[in-house]
């Protein structure tokens, strides 16, 4: 009996390395997935929309509302100064 206690430990210490593995590898695969740039425009396409529903809709969660207006208001103030740099560049020229 204490000649295949060894082989089960054995045993089981390989059934988990092939768990580990293929866990490791089911993790790599999410990740690379997560980092295409496909995935990534996707992923911001889909935030801004749901910033845009959060921001004009009464039914909203208060909270969601609130911070969807500040960082569309952030957004749109950042772009307005980028517009009114380059047009000041422009105007120079």
């Amino acid at each position: 009996m204490s000649g295949t206690q060894p082989t089960d430990k054995l045993s089981r210490l390989e059934a988990d390395v092939r768990a580990a593995r293929s866990e490791l590898a089911a993790t790599v695969d999410e990740l690379a997935g997560w980092f295409e740039p496909k995935t990534r425009l996707t992923a911001a396409k889909d935030r801004g929309r749901q910033l845009l529903r959060d921001a004009a809709d009464p039914a909203a969660d208060p909270a969601a509302r609130k911070h969807a207006r500040i960082v569309l208001g952030v957004t749109a103030a950042a772009t307005a100064a980028v517009v009114a740099g380059l047009v000041s560049r422009l105007a120079r020229r």
